[in-house]
């Protein structure tokens, strides 16, 4: 009998409780919300400046590629190979699933005409003094340069 005049006190307590507090109106009326978004390049290029850096330099330690500099149509390329699963890496097979091609072209035309800041081929070039003539170089195999046109980007870039 206690338990129950004690939760019947409680009900009664609440009921008060509600009463005294006004109830707040609620607005029925539609309110207009801009669709527009602002989309400029620099908007779009911040997903890629998040691993590429901002001028495509590439990012941490190298782990990411660097974009600046390389050819327009070899990285639309890559774009592209990224979207239609023929290359895999998920974070880009997800920034590029919805692109259009205007869209990718348009950012690879950027990259390209980046300026990729690194040392000049002369100092990077390993001291191969005492290596006998013939001998393999760490750089044997490599794509020093690349032809004008190719799809294949060089390792490295004389400035």
């Amino acid at each position: 009998m206690v338990l129950a005049l004690g939760l019947g006190g409680g009900f009664a307590a609440l009921a008060q409780a509600q009463e005294a507090e006004p109830a707040q109106a609620v607005s029925a009326v539609p309110v207009a919300v801009s669709t527009t978004v602002n989309d400029t390049l620099d908007q779009r290029l911040e997903g890629c400046a998040a691993c590429h850096g901002q001028q495509g330099q590439g990012g941490i330690n190298a782990y990411y590629p660097h974009l600046a500099g390389k050819s327009a149509d070899y990285l639309y390329d890559q774009l592209k190979r990224f979207q239609n699963g023929s290359r895999h890496y998920a974070q880009m097979t997800y920034m590029v699933r919805f692109m259009d091609d205007a869209y990718m072209h348009e950012i690879a035309d950027y990259y390209a005409q980046q300026k990729l800041s690194c040392m000049p081929v002369e100092a990077a070039r390993p001291d191969l003094s005492g290596v006998p003539a013939g001998a393999p170089i760490p750089a044997s195999g490599a794509v020093v340069t690349a032809e004008s046109g190719s799809s294949i980007p060089p390792c490295s870039s004389k400035q």
